[in-house]
């Protein structure tokens, strides 16, 4: 999923890799721990990759250059805010927690909704030949 930014669009999957975890009741704590991993190790293996491929098929000596502090940023902002901040209302509000957890989950649910249309919308012109790439000859 491309969000636009450049980076092929992971921190929105990473998003919704944790959200699906937890809309069907998975293990969202290991969800998030593979997810702040998996952004970590990125950071690190994609440039190695990228520039391997590069010189390895195209003879290319450019190098990539991620935004390592931006890459940074948004793991902690996607990721570790609003954990974070889940966990301390779960800590010191639990009621107000189990009140509100039905109501979270249909608006993760509509947010998620939200996100698929949008870039169904964005990418309408694309959509059918995407189609065809994965099911196609």
């Amino acid at each position: 999923i491309d969000d636009g930014d450049g980076d092929g669009g992971t921190p929105i999957t990473r998003n919704t890799s944790n959200l699906m975890t937890y809309l069907v009741r998975g293990n969202v704590a290991l969800s998030i721990t593979l997810t702040a991993i998996s952004s970590l190790v990125t950071v690190f293996t994609i440039p190695f990759v990228v520039n391997l491929a590069m010189q390895q098929f195209m003879g290319e000596a450019t190098a990539l250059k991620l935004p390592f502090l931006t890459t940074i940023v948004q793991i902690a902002v996607i990721t570790l805010i609003p954990v974070s901040l889940g966990m301390v209302l779960h800590h010191y509000a639990p009621k107000f927690v189990a009140q509100v957890e039905k109501g979270v989950k249909w608006l993760s649910i509509a947010f998620l909704t939200l996100i698929i249309i949008g870039l169904l919308a964005k990418e309408r012109a694309n959509v059918a030949s995407f189609f065809l790439q994965v099911g196609g000859d």
